[in-house]
């Protein structure tokens, strides 16, 4: 199997321990099933999943892939307008926060993602 097909089912399997799965966004989450040399994208669609135990567990796949890069994008009804107002990147060694805090609910904002 390749590094990427292993990469996208370690995702896979860390997401699905957290909601549900589609691509329509009519669930939690999707993860991108497209190749890629260098990063896997997951769209969040769900204020829920808006947790920093779920980044740090992605980063923890990453030991695994160093070189590759997971980039969430938090893409819910609210901020479905053009560019992700929340988004972040995940290495093996950082999680990068681009996220626009008045995109985020009043009572998430304080929420950080890097350690």
């Amino acid at each position: 199997m390749s590094k990427w097909k292993n990469l996208y089912n370690a995702v896979c399997n860390v997401m699905a321990q957290y909601g549900t799965e589609s691509a329509f966004g009519d669930a939690d989450y999707w993860v991108l099933d497209e190749k890629s040399n260098w990063a896997q994208r997951v769209f969040i669609s769900s204020w829920d999943l808006y947790k920093p135990e779920i980044m740090f567990d992605l980063q923890i796949i990453l030991q695994d892939f160093k070189g590759r890069e997971i980039w969430v994008s938090f893409e819910t009804k609210e901020t479905m307008i053009g560019d992700p107002l929340v988004g972040i990147i995940i290495t093996h060694d950082r999680i990068e926060e681009h996220i626009d805090r008045d995109a985020v609910p009043v009572t998430l904002r304080d929420i950080r993602f890097e350690p």
